[in-house]
């Protein structure tokens, strides 16, 4: 504000200057001289920037049906500001309701009644049917998609739907989270209680204590979430063999729970590893020791490798395993291992980063070709060995003329690297011996 007052009189009169300064701060619209006040463009740049100015604007526009509906496109929520004759106006009406479901609240009883408004308005805030008329409420189609969207609108619904058998199975199918807000009696119903704890297993937490000790209500949550497992308090369930494998199919964590005579049950750990492959730090030693969980476990983390004896880090088939799983599991392995270019190579097309490879790996021809073709590497990384060997050169400044700059004196001084080089990246020139720029000068100037 305090900056456009600077301004001298007839910029503070220019309308592209005053936009400009009404994005910084709208409030400077009161500032404005009466004439400026009414220009469209200077009205609707200050409304853009701040829809909450509209209640203090001068009555002429407050009452402008155009400004109205501009307004309300940008803030809904100002239909409470209106005046009366515009609050039952069909059009501004549309225009806040699908702005602002919750204007639905200061619209006329007869208007509350209305199926499409009503619906209109649950599309933007579901929780708006709590202002609907009590026959929309008892209303099956418009308080299912009001539940769809946000189950906490069950709350709002009529006690008759409440009470209503069927329509609560529905209300869940569509939206489980209305379960916690359904009438006390349906949570003590099997039928009812299991579609929810299929749905989610959370739900276990409210349904009736009774239930919570059902054995098959117990499943089901259990098996649709195994968080359940880790609150069950009953010992029965918790040393139930079923239960605990529905759990750590879903999370293998949870064998650092489970009650001791399970944690050397094969088909348990089994699970446990498939399902989350760290669980095998949580192991005994026995089955820390199984070839066979140590394979599942690498199928499912391949860093899982770092947890491995010294003599399983060095185990080619589990090298394989975990690479192929993840090539970062590499920098578990030995040292003898990390350095074998086979392995080097699955890792890199697995994900382990070029600046994690062993230095001996650059050694090896093979695997600096195929390398190339996977990444862009630098040939500065290679042994000085093969940054003598053409073929390797070749292969990176085809890709990065500037490379030759990395090859050893004398295939810098090669004129079909040079000249492979040049055309790949003329900047490469300067990179070159003497007696070659020298015989690359005319071609090189009249060509780059």
């Amino acid at each position: 504000m305090d900056e456009f007052l600077t301004l001298t009189i007839e910029e503070q009169n220019n309308e592209s200057t005053i936009r400009k300064y009404i994005k910084k701060n709208p409030e400077i619209y009161f500032s404005l001289q009466n004439k400026l006040k009414l220009k469209k463009e200077i009205i609707q740049e200050t409304l853009k920037q701040d829809p909450f100015l509209f209640p203090e604007f001068e009555v002429e526009i407050k009452e402008n049906k155009e400004y109205i509906k501009f307004v309300l496109n940008l803030a809904g929520e100002l239909f409470e500001t209106l005046d009366k004759k515009f609050q039952n106006d069909e059009e501004i009406i549309k225009i806040a309701i699908k702005n602002c479901g919750d204007c639905l609240y200061f619209l006329s009883e007869d208007l509350k009644n209305d199926k499409e408004i009503v619906k209109e308005a649950i599309k933007n805030s579901p929780m708006s049917i709590e202002y609907a008329s009590k026959d929309l409420k008892n209303n099956q189609e418009i308080v299912l998609k009001a539940i769809e969207l946000n189950g906490n609108s069950y709350q709002f619904i009529s006690e008759e739907l409440k009470k209503n058998f069927e329509f609560t199975k529905k209300a869940i199918e569509i939206n489980e989270n209305c379960f916690p807000l359904i009438n006390e009696i349906f949570k003590e119903d099997l039928e009812i209680v299991l579609l929810a704890l299929k749905k989610n297993g959370e739900n276990f937490q409210f349904i009736s204590p009774k239930l919570q000790m059902n054995r098959i209500c117990v499943l089901e949550a259990v098996k649709n979430n195994c968080i359940i497992y880790t609150f069950l308090t009953n010992n029965e369930f918790r040393n139930d063999k079923e239960i605990i494998l529905s759990a750590v199919k879903q999370n293998g964590h949870i064998i650092e729970i489970i009650p001791e005579e399970f944690k050397n049950d094969k088909e348990i750990i089994l699970e446990s590893v498939k399902s989350t492959g760290s669980a095998y730090q949580f192991l005994s030693k026995e089955m820390k020791n199984n070839r066979e969980i140590i394979k599942e476990a690498l199928k499912n983390d391949g860093n899982v490798l770092r947890e491995l004896n010294l003599l399983l880090k060095k185990d080619k088939e589990l090298i394989n395993i975990a690479i192929e799983q993840n090539g970062t599991s590499l920098i578990y392995a030995t040292k003898e291992i990390k350095k074998d270019p086979k392995f080097a190579l699955k890792a890199i097309k697995n994900g382990l980063p070029i600046s994690m490879l062993q230095f001996e790996v650059w050694k090896d021809k093979f695997f600096v070709l195929e390398i190339i073709k996977l990444k862009n590497c630098s040939l500065f990384n290679v042994s000085n060995e093969l940054k003598d060997d053409k073929e390797i050169v070749l292969a990176f400044v085809s890709n990065n003329g500037l490379e030759i700059k990395n090859a050893s004196e004398r295939l810098r001084n090669d004129p079909d690297v040079a000249s492979i080089a040049i055309n790949q990246n003329p900047d490469s020139y300067k990179y070159l011996s003497d007696d070659l720029r020298e015989k690359f000068k005319k071609n090189f100037e009249e060509n780059f």
